[in-house]
C-alpha cells in the first residue's frame, strides 16, 4: 500500500505516525521532493538506506525488505557544504516500492509554513499512489495573506484570489483546495483515494470552521474520498 501525503502544516508528523502504527510491518518511508531527516537518536526508523550522490555505485537494492520502519532517500551535497535529503530518483524508488508492506511518502513541501500554492511540478507522485491524503491546518483564518504564513506567495494569490496583506478567509481556502483561476489546488495532482485532513483542530471554534469550508466544498460537488478534522499532534479525528 502506498499513501502520498500533500499539504502543508503537519505532513512530516503524519508520515512518522502512519509509520509508528505499522512498525511491526515493512514499512518504508520517503519523499519524492526533499524533507528533513530525524535525528537517528529519535528512533524514528530502524534501518537508513541512503543514495549518495557523490557515489551512486556504493547503492544496492535489497533483496528483501527488512520488518520496522526503513528512511531512504537521497544524500545532495549543496555547492556551499550544506547536504540535503532528498527523493530518491523515481524509477529506482518504484523497484523498492514492491518490497514493503507500506510505503509512505511525503509528497511536497511548503517550508514549514502552514499555508502554500503549488508549482506546476508539485505535488510529485508515484504511479502505485493508492491513497492521496491533504493536509491543511485553519489556524491561519484571519491571518494577513503574507509570506509568514504561506509559501510561494504570488502562486497564492493567484490560486485564492487574495491581495496580498488582506485577511485570509474560508473562500481562500477553499478555492486552495479546489483549485481557482486556472492554479492548481490541492489535489489536482492527486492519484487513488482523496482524503482531505484538516489538522491543527483543537478546539470547537476550528472545527466549526472545518465543517464550514467542508459544506462549501460539498456544494461545488468537489468529490473526496472522506473529509476529516483533527489534531495529529493529539491524535484525535473527527469525520466530517
Amino acid at each position: 500500500m502506498v499513501i502520498t501525503i500533500i499539504g502543508s502544516g503537519g505532513k512530516t508528523s503524519l508520515l512518522w505516525a502512519f509509520a509508528a502504527q505499522n512498525r511491526k510491518k515493512r514499512v518504508l518511508v520517503t519523499t519524492t521532493t526533499r524533507i528533513q531527516a530525524p535525528n537517528a537518536a529519535l528512533g524514528l526508523y530502524d534501518t537508513l538506506l541512503v543514495l549518495d550522490e557523490k557515489d551512486e555505485s556504493r547503492f544496492s537494492i535489497p533483496a528483501s525488505a527488512p520488518a520496522g520502519i526503513t528512511l531512504a532517500g537521497s544524500i545532495q551535497h549543496e555547492a556551499d557544504g550544506s547536504v540535503k535529503f532528498r527523493s530518491l530518483p523515481l524509477e529506482l524508488l518504484e523497484t523498492l516500492i514492491p518490497l514493503y508492506d507500506y510505503v509512505f511518502i511525503e509528497g511536497d513541501g511548503s517550508r514549514t509554513l502552514p499555508l502554500k500554492a503549488w508549482a506546476d511540478w508539485e505535488p510529485v507522485l508515484t504511479e502505485s499512489t493508492i491513497l492521496t491524503v491533504g493536509v491543511i491546518p485553519l489556524w491561519p483564518l484571519g491571518k494577513k495573506t503574507s509570506g509568514q504564513f504561506i509559501h510561494r506567495l504570488k502562486l497564492w494569490t493567484e490560486l485564492t484570489g487574495a491581495e496580498e496583506d488582506s485577511i485570509i478567509t474560508k473562500e481562500h481556502i477553499t478555492r486552495a483546495i479546489t483549485g481557482w483561476n486556472g492554479r492548481r489546488g490541492l489535489f489536482d495532482a492527486a492519484k487513488g483515494s482523496r482524503i482531505l485532513l484538516f489538522n491543527q483542530i483543537e478546539d470547537r471554534e476550528a472545527f466549526s470552521n472545518a465543517v464550514s469550508i467542508a459544506s462549501l466544498l460539498k456544494e461545488r460537488s468537489f468529490k473526496l474520498d472522506l473529509i476529516i478534522a483533527g489534531s495529529i499532534k493529539n491524535s484525535i479525528f473527527e469525520k466530517i
